[in-house]
């Protein structure tokens, strides 16, 4: 009977031993199951970023290309500014030697008419003046009219 009391006893610390093993292996597969939970809880959230940060260079991508068209456009419309100022200086040149050719046309009349003048009877000197200025006044007119 005491052999099979120590058997019994053998028995009883053989079953303690088997439910504390499945208590822990209880508690063991309840912390990687939390554990688990807990990865696929940081896994969604690292999509979720990643979802997001994908929209934000979406956004930017777009953002740049505007950018990029609006560069476009100002550099084009640069080109066109200077095009029309270069052009603008050959203009005012060919004016400025048209104006030049007045002036001596001008001046070539006057002193064709001064030596005219000198042939025939002198003229008042208050007249002469004011014919210098009437062929001025005209060659001025005329090249405004020209440059217009």
């Amino acid at each position: 009977q005491q052999h099979v009391q120590q058997q019994q006893h053998e028995l009883d610390v053989l079953h303690e031993e088997v439910r504390q093993l499945r208590a822990k292996r209880g508690e063991e597969q309840a912390a990687a199951v939390a554990a688990a939970a807990k990865a696929e809880a940081a896994v969604a959230a690292a999509e979720d970023e990643v979802l997001a940060l994908s929209a934000q260079v979406a956004e930017l991508k777009t953002a740049a290309e505007t950018r990029d068209a609006q560069l476009l456009a100002v550099q084009r419309q640069l080109q066109r500014i200077g095009d029309a100022h270069f052009e603008t200086e050959d203009k005012l040149r060919h004016w400025q030697e048209r104006a030049k050719a007045a002036e001596a046309a001008l001046d070539s009349v006057v002193a064709e008419g001064n030596s005219r003048s000198k042939l025939r009877a002198p003229k008042p000197a208050k007249r002469r003046s004011a014919t210098v200025s009437e062929h001025a006044a005209a060659a001025t007119a005329a090249a405004a009219a020209a440059a217009a």
